[in-house]
């Protein structure tokens, strides 16, 4: 379903705020993937699992901008994903035994930030469907 631009969500949040929640995610998914570049001396595992999952959270996180630029609604699956990757990204430095302390706190702080905004824009994004399903 198509929102218009002024419209809000039912707690009162603007799209304008979904649309930066979404875009922050891309960036902080951007930063996973480069922080594979900034931080040496990592395992070949945490060097991959960093790429693979920043690059697609920035990927399905700037495809929910996109949407949400353009005047549709946000895919509630594709913000439910990069909540499920938020959280891989908190446990992947002790999954993969990450030793690198610097690297350790970056996943878990930008994986924490990913799960709360992507986790917000897919809760809203859910009642607000909800909401224009029922009309009220």
């Amino acid at each position: 379903m198509s929102k218009t631009a002024a419209q809000t969500t039912p707690d009162g949040t603007t799209e304008r705020g979904m649309k930066w929640f979404s875009g922050v995610t891309a960036v902080l998914g951007l930063w996973i993937a480069v922080s594979s570049f900034v931080f040496t001396g990592m395992s070949q595992a945490s060097y991959w699992n960093n790429i693979v999952i920043g690059v697609s959270i920035l990927l399905i996180a700037g495809y929910n901008t996109y949407r949400l630029m353009n005047g549709m609604s946000a895919s509630v699956a594709s913000a439910g994903l990069v909540t499920i990757l938020g959280l891989w990204m908190i446990l992947a430095p002790f999954v993969l035994d990450t030793s690198l302390m610097m690297l350790l706190w970056s996943d878990i702080i930008a994986g924490a930030l990913v799960v709360i905004l992507a986790g917000y824009n897919t809760y809203m994004e859910r009642k607000t469907q909800q909401t224009m399903a029922t009309g009220t």
